[in-house]
């Protein structure tokens, strides 16, 4: 059995590096192609999250995603060489990307479906919902393992994880969330996702967006891939805080069936540090967006807004 200073070293975990697919995405002009690979990437999501802390609105808005001053906070931590990248294709920590895959794809969906929140935030919480999973995964992925394969998990999945690491994911989430500067309306979510709605909402939460990615952690429990996050919850109460009915979880679900998500587990995750040319091409894309300024940006902006789609 694993110490409980695993989850210490989690909760203490610098920050989640993002993969060189990612790096290159933010590199480059915003498409629907780069949007793709920065989406599905949970450590490039928190780098631009980090950029979006003083916004109080549960919306990803993509002017912000190309400032340069996201790629510059990535240079200052290449500089340091601190934090943990992850490979998600390792056989012990892949459930855990394929749950926060699944979880992201049925919250787009639902928040498409239901038209009360912004799909991308909805997408973005949805991926990170498992954040204290993430956590532990960097810095000792057999913890992971070890923990979901304990047979007492099924039943009591929090005090499996507390065994093993000392904490369980929802206190490791809610001190990330604070650390690593996440916006409040993303980490009042995703630190808070086991409780009901109202005393989630009580303590800051967006009733939409909570409601959205609580209902796809179901869905995704549902499905057979359960992390132990937000056990208490039920269908009914939240079909009736979204406003839906069984007949709209199933064209979720059709949705979600019809979704092709074969094309996130093609690339071949590598580590951004090995990339010895890295902070060249950043220099360069921090110095062409500084000259370019809002006109480019504002260009980026309209061609991002024609794929909201999932």
């Amino acid at each position: 059995m694993y110490l409980p200073a695993v989850g210490e070293r989690a909760v203490h975990l610098p920050w989640l590096w993002p993969d060189a697919h990612s790096f290159d995405a933010l590199t480059q002009s915003l498409s629907s192609t780069s949007w793709n690979s920065l989406r599905r990437d949970p450590g490039a999501l928190l780098l631009i999250l980090r950029h979006f802390s003083a916004f109080l609105s549960p919306t990803i808005v993509s002017e912000r995603i190309l400032d340069p001053r996201i790629l510059e906070l990535a240079l200052h931590w290449n500089q340091e060489d601190r934090g943990c990248w992850v490979d998600w294709r390792r056989p012990g920590i892949f459930p855990i990307y394929e749950a926060a895959l699944e979880i992201a794809y049925r919250a787009g969906f639902l928040a498409r479906r239901s038209g009360d929140c912004d799909e991308r935030a909805a997408w973005t919480t949805g991926l990170l919902a498992p954040l204290g999973w993430f956590a532990v995964a960097a810095v000792d992925p057999n913890a992971v393992a070890v923990c979901r394969s304990d047979r007492a998990f099924a039943s009591d999945p929090v005090g499996t994880q507390i065994a093993y690491w000392g904490l369980d994911h929802s206190a490791i989430a809610r001190r990330l969330v604070h650390r690593w500067q996440i916006p409040e309306w993303v980490g009042t979510v995703i630190g808070n996702i086991e409780l009901p709605g109202a005393e989630a909402t009580s303590l800051g939460a967006d009733p939409a967006l909570f409601a959205t990615v609580q209902m796809a952690v179901l869905l995704t429990q549902k499905s057979g891939q359960s992390l132990g996050i937000a056990q208490q919850i039920t269908e009914s109460e939240l079909l009736w805080q979204l406003g839906i009915d069984g007949e709209d979880l199933a064209a979720v679900e059709d949705l979600y069936q019809a979704a092709d998500l074969s094309e996130a587990f093609e690339p071949e995750w590598r580590d951004p540090r090995e990339m010895t040319e890295l902070p060249s091409v950043m220099r360069t894309a921090i110095e062409q967006r500084r000259a370019n300024g809002a006109p480019l940006l504002e260009i980026l902006e309209r061609d991002l807004d024609r794929f909201q789609s999932i």
